[in-house]
C-alpha cells in the first residue's frame, strides 16, 4: 500500500492535517516552540523532537542527537506497520529539518531504494527544500548507509530561496 509523507511548516500543519488523511505527525522544533496537536491525532501518534536547525555546534543552540534519529526511525517504522493513512512532518518553516526527516524516514522505510533516487524524489517534490545536513549525517550512520545519504543530499544541493509551500513524498 502506498502512503505519503507530507512536509510543511508549523503554520501550515493544522490545515494540512485536516485536509489530508493524516494519522501521524512528527514535529521537529526547537525546545521553546509550541505546537498544538490536532484533535484527531492521538497523543501516541505525535512525535515531538526538540532541537535547533543547526548543522554544527553553536553556543546557545541544541544539536540533534543520535537518540532523536532513533526515535524518528522507530516512529516511522511503527507508522508504516500499523498506520492506516498518511504521515505529516513539519518544522518551523518546512525547509530544512522536516525535509531531512522525510528523507530519513523514506530511507529507513525503503532500504532497497537507492539513496540518490530518494534524494532526487525529494528535490522533484520541492524546489525549496534544503535538508539539514547534520540530521542526514546522523541518519546515514544509524542506517549504515556508508556516506551514501550524505552524498545524495549534497548532490541535490541547496534549494531555491524560501517561499512557503508544502509537498508530499510517496513511500511504499
Amino acid at each position: 500500500m502506498t502512503r505519503r509523507i507530507y512536509v510543511c511548516s508549523l503554520e501550515q500543519m493544522p490545515q494540512l492535517a485536516e485536509e489530508h488523511d493524516i494519522s501521524h505527525i512528527v514535529s521537529v522544533l526547537s525546545r521553546e516552540q509550541i505546537v498544538d496537536r490536532p484533535e484527531h491525532i492521538a497523543a501516541e501518534d505525535h512525535l515531538r523532537l526538540s532541537f535547533n536547525d543547526v548543522s554544527e555546534a553553536i553556543a546557545g543552540f541544541e544539536l540533534a542527537k543520535d537518540n532523536d534519529i532513533s526515535r524518528l526511525i522507530d516512529f516511522a517504522q511503527e507508522w508504516h506497520k500499523t498506520g492506516t493513512s498518511d504521515l505529516l512532518v513539519h518544522c518551523w518553516l518546512g525547509v530544512s529539518r522536516a525535509p531531512a526527516s522525510c528523507y530519513i524516514m523514506a530511507c529507513a522505510l525503503m532500504p532497497e531504494v537507492d539513496e540518490m533516487e530518494l534524494a532526487q524524489n525529494l528535490r522533484n517534490a520541492s524546489a525549496i527544500c534544503t535538508p539539514n545536513s547534520y540530521l542526514v549525517q546522523l541518519a546515514d550512520q544509524a542506517l549504515s548507509r556508508q556516506g551514501r545519504m550524505i552524498k545524495a543530499i549534497e548532490t541535490i544541493g541547496r534549494g531555491d530561496d524560501y517561499q512557503e509551500g508544502s509537498f508530499a513524498l510517496e513511500v511504499i
